[in-house]
């Protein structure tokens, strides 16, 4: 919550071309991610929580060809096509897992597809 006010949605182009932004944690309360609302940031990885039912357009385009989006729900149909470059690797549920450290981590079956 910010000034408790519970936040559920991440505005439009909120973050879009902060290039110090290297990480971020997206909560379980947040169900929309607007428009471009990540766009170009520095980001390694995002996790997508499986209360997110809404991608906005680009809202996870980056330049950044090292960047991976670890989803905790199966790909959803709700989500915009083109939310993200096609170039980045997304990993579904049930393809990735965190480690001891609570850091994501490809399942090994995932690598071999």
């Amino acid at each position: 919550s910010h000034r408790g006010l519970g936040i559920t949605r991440i505005a439009d182009n909120a973050f879009a071309e902060m290039s110090t932004l290297q990480s971020v944690t997206i909560g379980k309360n947040i169900v929309s991610i607007g428009e471009y609302a990540f766009y170009n940031c520095n980001l390694a990885y995002v996790v997508i929580p499986a209360t997110v039912k809404e991608l906005g357009k680009g809202c996870f385009y980056t330049t950044n060809p090292n960047f991976i989006i670890y989803s905790e729900a199966e790909e959803g149909d709700y989500w915009n096509e083109n939310w993200r470059n096609q170039k980045t690797r997304v990993y579904y549920k049930g393809e990735w897992s965190y480690d001891a450290n609570g850091v994501p981590q490809i399942n090994m079956d995932s690598q071999l597809d």
